[in-house]
């Protein structure tokens, strides 16, 4: 989990040090999944929910939902007869309006604190390292075909361990301040 100790942040090219709070991660360890393990319960629980269902979604702009008549399937990759989803397809109006939505959306996101933003992430990453972590490998096994140890590394491990590092360096990041020269200021944004 997340862990901050108070340190003095390293200088290095063109940046020189200020204080800030240095925070520490660890990579997530690769679960085993040995049989009778509470993992391989958990997983195994997982698996038999999404067995033969179809799980349905709509275009999202925004904050709103939008169910559309053109719809797609997802098929399991070894199982053709099973419609892993069934999605709402977006013609050039919707995806119009979502590129427009987002851009308000990125907007707001430059706003926030890079430590509120930071910990958007490592708030993600313990949800999918804790309870959401066999419903995710569940839905990665059926619907990529993955096996139990690639869903483990590609969907829980590396991504969790993605938003946490990417999470420490952005907080790290923002605490340097670079040089200056004569008759400029710079500023990290």
């Amino acid at each position: 989990m997340l862990r901050v100790r108070s340190a003095l942040c390293g200088s290095w090219r063109g940046f020189k040090t200020i204080p800030c709070a240095a925070v520490e991660v660890k990579n997530e360890p690769i679960l085993a999944f040995e049989k009778g393990s509470k993992e391989r319960v958990e997983l195994e629980k997982a698996l038999q929910v999404l067995k033969g269902k179809t799980e349905e979604i709509p275009c999202v702009i925004g904050d709103k939902q939008i169910w559309t008549k053109d719809i797609r399937y997802q098929l399991s990759p070894f199982n053709h007869a099973h419609k892993v989803a069934k999605f709402c397809y977006a013609d050039k109006e919707l995806l119009n309006k979502a590129i427009l939505a987002s851009v308000a959306a990125r907007r707001e996101w430059d706003l926030k604190p890079v430590a509120d933003r930071a910990q958007i992430f490592f708030k993600a990453a313990d949800v999918i390292s804790g309870p959401k972590r066999a419903e995710v490998l569940a839905k990665t096994m059926i619907g990529q075909g993955k096996t139990i140890m690639q869903a483990e590394i590609d969907a829980a491990a590396e991504l969790i361990d993605f938003f946490r590092f990417n999470a420490k360096h952005a907080v790290e990041l923002v605490q340097q301040q670079p040089l200056d020269s004569d008759g400029s200021t710079n500023t990290m944004l």
